[in-house]
């Protein structure tokens, strides 16, 4: 099948939508979701200050966590769930199948302009206004971190994390340029 997973109104709950004709078939009612990771049978929702675990065909959830953070955001590795909490400046690892804290690391690098970009089994990245960071998935530790400048006000899109590289735009000033 093909299914689309989406709030259709302001601080709603999340509804499963038939793609094909768009047929609303399932509301996840005790959902408020900020974002949704969808694993198989299951659906990895962060809502608020909660992330949870939910069975995909009916809403039933397998476990939830209280992320003390409503701007959170997360990535997924294998089984490990990896959320990083601007408000209180840190990383959480949890295990996706019963939602168990395995680690929680605080970083001062980390603020509300952070990304976590993604993941392998052995580095998680971070980036946040000039510094790109690989953060160990066994226990939170900062393995490297490197400095760059910045084109465009600071944004940290010029960061990205594929094939297991990180790839950074490192803008080079000239006093020849004409832009």
């Amino acid at each position: 099948k093909n299914y689309l997973y989406a709030p259709l109104q302001k601080a709603g709950p999340l509804v499963k939508i038939d793609g094909n004709t768009g047929e609303e078939i399932f509301t996840y009612n005790k959902s408020n979701p900020d974002s949704v990771v969808h694993l198989g049978q299951k659906l990895l929702i962060l809502s608020k200050e909660i992330v949870c675990l939910v069975n995909e065909e009916n809403g039933v959830e397998e476990w939830s966590a209280d992320i003390k953070d409503n701007q959170s955001m997360m990535v997924v590795q294998n089984d490990q769930l990896y959320i990083h909490n601007t408000r209180l400046k840190r990383v959480i690892r949890l295990d996706i199948k019963n939602g168990k804290e395995i680690w929680i690391k605080d970083d001062k690098s980390l603020h509300k302009s952070t990304s976590l970009f993604g993941c392998n089994e052995n580095v998680l990245i971070h980036s946040s206004g000039g510094l790109v960071c690989g953060i160990s998935t066994k226990d939170g530790s900062v393995i490297w971190s490197k400095e760059y400048s910045m084109s465009g006000r600071g944004s940290h899109v010029n960061v990205f994390f594929s094939g297991g590289f990180v790839w950074v735009h490192q803008m080079q000033y000239s006093k020849d340029a004409n832009v």
